[in-house]
């Protein structure tokens, strides 16, 4: 295993693992989560020949995250696609009983 000099000024894994967790946590959108992408993959690298289930609940939440951004944005589409429909019938209804 290669030896790594740690010096005073850099953050312990626990440190690391927290403060990307809370950054998962507090992502809203896809380009925050995108940000995030990088910064997790880093920390798997160094990390996961140390402490495998810290780097699995890093990947996890993550892969949760992703997962709630896109049921959210799945949720906008079909909303909208509904509302396009019932505009689109309303409109189609709305001619045909003008006749």
């Amino acid at each position: 295993m290669r030896k790594t000099k740690v010096t005073a000024n850099e953050p312990t894994i626990i440190e690391r693992h927290n403060a990307l967790f809370g950054q998962i946590e507090a992502a809203k959108t896809a380009d925050d989560v995108r940000v995030l992408v990088e910064a997790v993959r880093g920390f798997i690298v160094s990390y996961k020949n140390v402490d495998k289930t810290m780097t699995k609940r890093i990947y996890e939440k993550l892969l949760n995250k992703v997962n709630d951004i896109l049921t959210s944005i799945e949720s906008v589409l079909v909303v909208s696609v509904i509302g396009n429909l019932d505009y689109t019938l309303q409109s189609v209804n709305g001619r045909g009983s003008k006749q």
